[in-house]
């Protein structure tokens, strides 16, 4: 999966190192959806609350659902691409909206 994020940045002519944010639309993966399910439950918030968390978070619920989210095949891949093209990046934050269509992602990058 790294290989393919790392075929579209080349595809579409991204310069990885300028990049701010991967956004992830309208997730379909079951290990996500329970991902996030999960952490809904640890923070205490509704089936389609939207939600934030980091690394530099102190809440015990929000540094759980950061770790959760980490074990997901998408942040494996995201580190994996970060680790392997050598991309001078971390991922800082990772933010959850709900729409009609799903859950949506975005991956904060360092910058």
């Amino acid at each position: 999966m790294r290989e393919i994020l790392r075929e579209c940045w080349t595809m579409t002519g991204l310069e990885t190192n300028t990049a701010k944010e991967i956004k992830g639309s309208m997730v379909q993966n079951d290990n996500m959806k329970k991902a996030l399910a999960d952490c809904r439950k640890t923070m205490k918030l509704g089936a389609v609350a939207p939600f934030a968390v980091s690394a530099a978070d102190k809440n015990v619920a929000q540094k759980a659902c950061w770790t959760r989210i980490g074990k997901t095949i998408f942040v494996a891949s995201i580190k994996g691409a970060i680790a392997n093209f050598d991309i001078n990046k971390r991922l800082l934050k990772v933010e959850v909206e709900h729409s009609w269509q799903g859950d949506n992602i975005l991956f904060i990058l360092s910058v």
